[in-house]
Order: structure tokens, then C-alpha cells, then sequence
């Protein structure tokens, strides 16, 4: 077995890889899928010309990279991953740690952070607000008590929405929104404000364009997950966190 580096991919190599990603979706219907782009390391795990597990390891900060890993499900439990993992730690500075996401849909995954011995963080939902939901929504929330402002973020647009007491952004998709950054002022929460600031956001996009809103919050975060349960937005997925 050969393992290559290198902190790009070549069209053939992403061919591998779309390739070991529909062999492995197969098997199991994770959500995960595998950064192509933008990665600081690639590590592929080769045997006569088969991709047989692709790693890739995107910095976090200075002591965190978070480790996204795919092996072909026929080869499994045959010590790849490991080397590639253990190839992989070589070429970050010492100490430091690994992030995973793990989908609970996936066993072998589960399974392979367990017998690292990597710890728990969170559970991370992905939530969705279905777009008739949304157009439920329209004309609830007092929009005129709005500030919105249209901002680029990179290449992606995005709207950031504030009032009196917190502020949030959603970035514009064709097909849906991404509901983040929902911050209530310190001193002023768990007074309803965050419920009517959501509510008057959604109400404005139910005007614009009553698309699906997606947002992902931590399983940890009960105030947040009620406040969105509340609001109708409903677990689509979950993804566990796991340090190494």
C-alpha cells in the first residue's frame, strides 16, 4: 500500500474519489461528504492503482485540525485508516488535536473513533424549517422593528438581520436558506427576544421568497434547540464531535 500527500487533488484523483464516496454511500446513507477544495492536506491511501481511503485535514486553529476520513467499506478493519492517520499526525505540529464528525449512521465510523480512544464533544443537529412552515410564518413578525443589510461573505451572499436586542445572518442559497450567527445581547436573554427576532426574520423571508431555512446547533445548546423546536424547525440529522 502507497500513501500520497499533497495539499491539492488532480482531476483523476477526485474521479478516485467520487468513485470510494459512492462505494461507501452505499453501504451506509451518511450525510458527510468529503472537502475536494479546500483542505490544507490530502492523504490517499493507494494499492495497484485502487483508492482504497482518503483523508483530508483542514486547519481550525493552531492546535485543532478537523480530520475528514473515507475508507472503501471492503477494506475496513484492516489497519488503513490508521496509517494514514498516524502518516497524517506526522505532518502537523506536535500536540496536536483532531476533530471528527462522525454520522451516527455509520457504525464503522463510530466504531473507529471509539477504539482511537477519541472523547465526545457534542452532538451537532441539522435542523430544517420546511418552506410551508415558512409561509405560515408571513406577516407575524413586526418587520418595520427590522435592520437588514445585504453583505458578501467571500463569494456567497448573505442578509444580516438586528433589532433592539440581538442580531442573525442567512445565507442565500437558490433552493434554501442557512439560518447562523443568531446572537441575543448578553443581560437580555431568556426574555423572548430571541423568539421574536426569529419570527420577524422569517416573516421578511416568507415575503422575499419562502424557501426552506437550515441551521445546525449544538445538542448541548437546550435554549437554542427549544427555541427553534418551538418555532417548528424539526432535526433532519445528527453529527457527533469527536477530539483526538
Amino acid at each position: 500500500m502507497d500513501i500520497t500527500i499533497s495539499s491539492s487533488l488532480t482531476p483523476r484523483e477526485k474521479d478516485k474519489i467520487f468513485l470510494l464516496l459512492d462505494a461507501c454511500y452505499k453501504k451506509e446513507p451518511v450525510s458527510l461528504t468529503f472537502p475536494t477544495e479546500e483542505a490544507d492536506h490530502y492523504l490517499l491511501a493507494w494499492e495497484n492503482g485502487r483508492l482504497l481511503c482518503a483523508a483530508a485535514l483542514l486547519k481550525e486553529d493552531e492546535t485543532v485540525y478537523e480530520c475528514t476520513a473515507f475508507t472503501r467499506p471492503d477494506c475496513r478493519r484492516n489497519g488503513i485508516f490508521g496509517a494514514v492517520l498516524e502518516k497524517g499526525l506526522s505532518l502537523l505540529p506536535e500536540d496536536t488535536e483532531l476533530l471528527f464528525y462522525v454520522d451516527k449512521k455509520s457504525p464503522d465510523a463510530l466504531e473507529a473513533v471509539t477504539a482511537l480512544g477519541a472523547e465526545l464533544l457534542s452532538d451537532e443537529h441539522m435542523m430544517e424549517l420546511a418552506s410551508d412552515a415558512v409561509s405560515a410564518i408571513k406577516g407575524m413578525g413586526k418587520t418595520g422593528y427590522l435592520t437588514v443589510t445585504e453583505a458578501m461573505e467571500g463569494e456567497q451572499a448573505i442578509l444580516v438581520f438586528s433589532d433592539a436586542h440581538g442580531s442573525l445572518n442567512i445565507s442565500l442559497y437558490g433552493t434554501h436558506y442557512y439560518l447562523y450567527g443568531f446572537e441575543i445581547r448578553e443581560g437580555q436573554r431568556g426574555q423572548g427576544f430571541g423568539t421574536s427576532l426569529l419570527i420577524k426574520v422569517l416573516s421578511f423571508l416568507a415575503e422575499r421568497e419562502p424557501l426552506p431555512v437550515t441551521l445546525q446547533v449544538s445538542g448541548s445548546n437546550g435554549p437554542a434547540l427549544s427555541l427553534y423546536k418551538k418555532t417548528g424547525f424539526r432535526i433532519t440529522e445528527t453529527l457527533s464531535r469527536y477530539l483526538y
